[in-house]
């Protein structure tokens, strides 16, 4: 099991936070995958065909599990066969209104125990988080 690497950068927003990660993972040629919920667009088809929201809990922490888990495609043909570059998780906007008990306690309590779990596994080995002052 791969121990965890984590940096977490604060200060105000603008400051260049996610900028100075962006960087450093260029400048170490790693691939970068940004988790934020006004981006995370998944959803899943109901009976009907229509589509359904994924609740936040559950995008979130399939995000940091499945960040690990699979690597890109190589950018040419001739790199098949080899391994893609390592992966580093940047979270801009960690949610942090499922660790709030407000209104559902039990269901606050449930997203802390599996997200620990998950950080436990080994997932998200790599990751940056960025919290505003």
């Amino acid at each position: 099991r791969k121990a965890p690497r984590l940096a977490i950068l604060r200060g105000p927003p603008g400051c260049g936070k996610a900028s100075v990660l962006r960087a450093l993972c260029a400048d170490l040629d790693l691939e970068l995958l940004e988790w934020s919920p006004a981006s995370r667009g998944s959803s899943a088809g109901s009976a009907r065909g229509a589509l359904r929201a994924e609740p936040l809990s559950d995008a979130f922490l399939n995000f940091l599990a499945r960040a690990d888990r699979y690597q890109g495609l190589p950018a040419s043909a001739a790199a098949f066969g080899t391994r893609g570059r390592p992966r580093v998780t940047l979270v801009r906007e960690f949610p942090f209104t499922l660790l709030d008990g407000r209104g559902d306690g039990a269901r606050s309590a449930d997203f802390a125990e599996r997200l620990r779990s998950l950080l436990q596994s080994g997932s998200g080995t790599r990751a940056g988080f960025c919290f505003n002052d």
